[in-house]
């Protein structure tokens, strides 16, 4: 470990971020999979809920991180046919792209400017948040993981071209969705059920399947690697390391798989209890792993005058002011928690360890 003088502290601190901040994550994707059963075939919101986490669970359980690998690559295919196909589809549908923006200007100026019609100050924040959400990356676990998982730095350097096109593709795709859905349809139920709505309204069965197919996919993909990573957690970095549980192989495989059922049925019950706004949670969970690990992590690397209290510090501040910054109604409209809650834990970090590093020099 880099930090031995404290890895107990950091790997209980760790969990505790992972299981909490990863649990209300799947509970998201898997509130989306109630909304996407709700809409296309009509059924109750709760049913939906529960055969989308029965399916993120058994395919976890029993494959583990290489059904997770392989079952990824399907469904990132699937995502950027639907988000690349759709669009165009409600485009066409509304007499090409100068159609839709006048539509959406007739609605509201706010939806073709790039400040969404709001003051300098508010269009600043939002526009920071938007940009702030990228100084998460490092501290996802579930992302880290596939790098580590990776056989030869060839294969990472690969990997940033295909990753920054796919992106391109699904971002960008999701949001000219958003605008042709609302030019069509001006007001919906739950925003969030668009691309199922669409697909049912405009493609013939087969393809309108496919579409759902995607959403399933983008669901599954986050929420069968956050499952696993929150599972090997718990057996891993606390029975196993803090404890010294000494296990053989079968055992961790069996300890894991009990986690994976556990965390997916506390998932279950926040989705079921509580519809929710699914992109708010998932951002809410993004900003506490991405402020309580990244900037502690880059710090690790890149500084090494970095001490474990330091790290402590920077991934309890990081996860702290991210719950006090969401839950701040006057805070969080300024703007997204994880800015503020990556640079005050990356001083932290910074801090606390120039303070550690001088005793022990002294």
């Amino acid at each position: 470990a880099r930090h031995p003088e404290a890895e107990i502290s950091i790997r209980w601190v760790g969990v505790l971020g992972i299981a909490t901040m990863m649990t209300g994550d799947v509970a998201a994707q898997v509130s989306a999979a109630g909304k996407a059963f709700n809409a296309v075939f009509g059924m109750d919101y709760a049913t939906g809920v529960l055969i989308g986490a029965g399916i993120v669970v058994v395919y976890t359980f029993t494959g583990g991180f290489r059904a997770v690998a392989w079952t990824d690559l399907l469904q990132g295919v699937l995502m950027v046919a639907a988000m690349v196909i759709l669009p165009w589809v409600v485009i066409g549908r509304l007499g090409g792209p100068g159609a839709m923006m006048a539509d959406l200007a007739a609605q509201s100026e706010g939806l073709v400017r790039l400040d969404g019609g709001n003051t300098l100050r508010f269009a600043i924040g939002a526009i920071i948040g938007s940009l702030g959400i990228g100084l998460g990356y490092p501290g996802q676990p579930h992302v880290i993981i596939r790098f580590m998982a990776m056989r030869e730095e060839k294969a990472i350097k690969q990997a940033r071209f295909i990753s920054l096109g796919w992106g391109f593709l699904v971002f960008s795709g999701a949001i000219l969705l958003g605008l042709a859905t609302r030019a069509l349809f001006q007001e919906l139920p739950d925003a969030e059920a668009a691309l199922p709505i669409v697909a049912v309204d405009m493609l013939p069965g087969v393809l309108a399947g496919m579409m759902l197919a995607a959403i399933l996919a983008a669901i599954c993909s986050t929420a069968d690697s956050q499952l696993l990573v929150a599972a090997s957690a718990i057996g891993h970095d606390i029975i196993y390391k803090v404890f010294g549980k000494e296990m053989p192989e079968r055992t961790r495989v069996v300890v894991d798989r009990i986690s994976v059922i556990a965390l997916g049925i506390v998932a279950l019950l926040f989705a079921v209890g509580e519809v929710r706004v699914v992109f708010d949670f998932v951002l809410y969970a993004w900003s506490g792993l991405g402020a309580g690990f990244a900037p502690a992590l880059i710090l690790s690397l890149f500084w090494k005058r970095t001490t474990g209290k330091g790290v402590v510090a920077g991934m309890l501040v990081g996860l702290i002011v991210t719950v006090a910054w969401s839950n701040t109604p006057a805070l969080k409209a300024i703007v997204y928690e994880l800015v503020p809650a990556f640079f005050l834990a990356l001083a932290a970090v910074y801090l606390v360890s120039l303070a550690t590093q001088r005793r022990t020099s002294q």
